[in-house]
């Protein structure tokens, strides 16, 4: 369900949109098809764990999870930075209703760079940064 509510937020922020455009993706950026082509930059989403939390009186209705975010440019390592920096705004600390789930927090607690050098000999790097944020939602 997190998964859900997570692709109706990011989708619903202006400032994120304004960036990528519909190009927000759980898992995978999709290959191009007949009617569609995909474009950078863009968001991809992936849920790592999701785990009840328990006290000795058994499930307490919160749930614990891990989502990695990846952002994703063909321009420059600064362009994934900015981007994520725009993301972490709008999710660090987040508490209340996200489109349809109930948010205690969220944090984030890893973020790197990586890129993916060219296959075909040219200079088209695709940059790439991934941020894990860690939500606490009730069911």
């Amino acid at each position: 369900m997190l998964e859900f509510s997570l692709y109706q937020y990011l989708n619903s922020q202006t400032e994120i949109t304004n960036i990528v455009g519909t190009m927000i993706f759980p898992l995978v950026i999709p290959q191009a098809k007949k009617n569609f082509t995909p474009t950078y930059p863009a968001i991809t989403f992936n849920l790592i764990d999701d785990v009840p939390i328990y006290d000795l009186s058994g499930y307490v209705g919160m749930t614990r999870a891990r989502v990695q975010i990846d952002y994703w440019s063909d321009v420059s390592n600064k362009a994934v930075v900015n981007l994520a920096d725009v993301v972490r705004l709008k999710l660090q600390s987040y508490r209340g209703d996200m489109s349809g789930t109930n948010v205690s927090n969220c944090r984030l607690i890893d973020s790197h760079t990586t890129y993916q050098p060219p296959i075909d000999g040219s200079d088209n790097w695709i940059y790439r940064k991934q941020s894990d944020y860690m939500f606490s939602y009730f069911l």
